[in-house]
């Protein structure tokens, strides 16, 4: 029987303090990456002309279409993860857009230094990265994508 509060299939080990911090964690990861990374798609969505120079810039080809996927993808990506909804889906199209975007404007240029102090570009490989992991363990029970799974189940 499937718990109502929850609705946590009962297929999967019960909840003990490990597994429940293991969720919590995977929550904290999806509400930082998903919830920075849709803070930065508003700022583009705000003024899109600065995206679509930049990517003019650094050379990327069709400019405007360009930074319009990437608003759109940054956005649509980043609240499907926070929401946990289609985690998986949406978390290997964010690394996907996030490795092409640090590519694209980092590529050549050091990590490290190179005339600016500290660490340079690394938003798009904190992106990268986090998605990366949500792309691994999925969004947790924590998530409409847990919720969906055990209704789904439940219908069976």
């Amino acid at each position: 029987m499937l718990n109502p509060l929850l609705m946590l299939d009962p297929r999967k080990p019960p909840l003990t303090p490990r597994n429940t911090l293991d969720d919590a964690a995977l929550l904290i990861l999806r509400l930082a990456v998903g919830g920075l990374l849709v803070i930065h798609g508003f700022q583009g969505l705000g003024d899109p002309a600065h995206r679509i120079a930049l990517s003019r810039g650094f050379g990327v080809p069709f400019p405007e279409v360009a930074s319009w996927l990437s608003i759109l993808g940054e956005i649509g990506t980043s609240l499907a993860v926070v929401a946990g909804l289609l985690t998986r889906l949406s978390a290997v199209l964010m690394t996907i857009l996030m490795t092409t975007t640090w590519l694209t404007s980092s590529l050549g240029k050091p990590l490290i230094g190179g005339g600016e102090p500290g660490l340079t570009h690394e938003n798009s490989l904190f992106f990268a990265t986090g998605a990366l992991v949500l792309f691994i363990t999925g969004a947790g029970r924590l998530s409409l994508d847990a919720r969906f799974e055990a209704w789904a189940r439940s219908q069976t």
